[in-house]
């Protein structure tokens, strides 16, 4: 009998030893799920929604005044424009400005280009103005960069660079910082070149100035 209840005993003992082992070790167990989970979590790619900055977004598409529509009177707009009416008014926008028609006004926008048009007035530009063949310009024009491939009867002020290409036929003064006269390329004027020149000083004139309105005419 004592054989018995020693073995008995034994095993309640071995049997509570194990019990107590197995609840020790679940704590054990939901902390390492806890930590495969929080590391799956880091490890995922995150989907992350940003607005998009204004200089990222594309321009719009500019308004077109068709070929069959005359308009008389002043416009003006915030975006492009693409002109391929007739108007008689100025035109006034913050964007850029494409021109195949004809204007009877002063225009202004942020780059201006003249393909094979007509313009009574006077143009200005914060970037580029470009003035492409069969185009027609009475008046003055103001600007950062000035392309030149069109007749011009008015004075041309740059504030960077200036270049009057093969058909290029300008009467009047040039006011730039740089030039560049291809050959065929004609000025009828006086031509200053220069920081100085911008600024209103008239002695800037120099021989490679002079040696170039040669070459053109």
């Amino acid at each position: 009998m004592d054989y018995r209840q020693n073995f008995k005993t034994a095993l309640k003992e071995i049997f509570l030893l194990h019990k107590n082992q197995n609840r020790e070790e679940r704590p054990t167990e939901k902390q390492d799920i806890a930590a495969l989970v929080t590391e799956a979590e880091t490890a995922a790619p995150k989907l992350v929604l940003t607005q998009p900055r204004k200089n990222d977004r594309k321009k719009s598409d500019p308004s077109v005044i068709s070929e069959d529509t005359a308009i008389n009177g002043e416009v003006v707009s915030k975006g492009s424009l693409d002109i391929r009416g007739s108007i008689i008014g100025n035109v006034i926008t913050k964007g850029d400005i494409v021109i195949s028609g004809s204007v009877e006004g002063n225009i202004s926008g942020e780059n201006i280009d003249l393909k094979a048009c007509k313009i009574t007035g006077d143009l200005a530009a914060e970037g580029t103005i470009k003035i492409g063949k069969d185009t027609e310009i009475v008046g003055s024009m103001i600007s950062k960069e000035i392309f030149v491939d069109g007749k011009v009867s008015g004075n041309i002020s740059s504030s960077a660079d200036a270049y009057f290409r093969q058909g290029a036929f300008v009467i009047g003064s040039v006011t730039t910082n740089m030039i560049a006269i291809e050959r065929g390329g004609v000025i009828c004027g006086e031509v200053t070149i220069g920081s100085a020149a911008l600024n209103g000083d008239p002695q800037n004139r120099s021989e490679e100035t002079r040696m170039r309105i040669q070459a053109g005419e």
